[in-house]
């Protein structure tokens, strides 16, 4: 199943989700498809998350405090990897609870 989420407004850092690094207005358009089925979407000023049903995350914007949770020696020279995906095995988890997302200006907590 592809599920297509649209966003609209300022692109700067790629937080819209589109695969282009203009920092220009934006009216609607689509976030780069997306495979499964989007439980809830979250967003802060400079990025978002897409929390999946399997438990799996997509995430894209604003990195330079870490908030996407990709390793310090990440380096996003392509828009191609856009939106950065996370895995259910990989995302952290406590057996017997159920997980939210929730994220802030230069964070994003699980």
């Amino acid at each position: 199943m592809f599920v297509t989420c649209c966003s609209s407004g300022y692109n700067e850092y790629t937080r819209l989700g589109y695969k282009t690094k203009s920092n220009t207005q934006n009216p609607w358009g689509k976030v780069e498809t997306i495979k499964g089925s989007v439980k809830d979407v979250h967003s802060s000023g400079a990025h978002s998350v897409a929390h999946m049903e399997d438990g799996s995350l997509y995430l894209w914007g604003r990195d330079d405090s870490g908030q996407l949770g990709i390793s310090s020696n990440y380096q996003r020279d392509t828009l191609d990897d856009l939106p950065y995906y996370i895995p259910a095995s990989s995302v952290p988890h406590f057996p017997g609870t159920q997980m939210r997302v929730q994220v802030g200006l230069f964070s994003t907590f699980l």
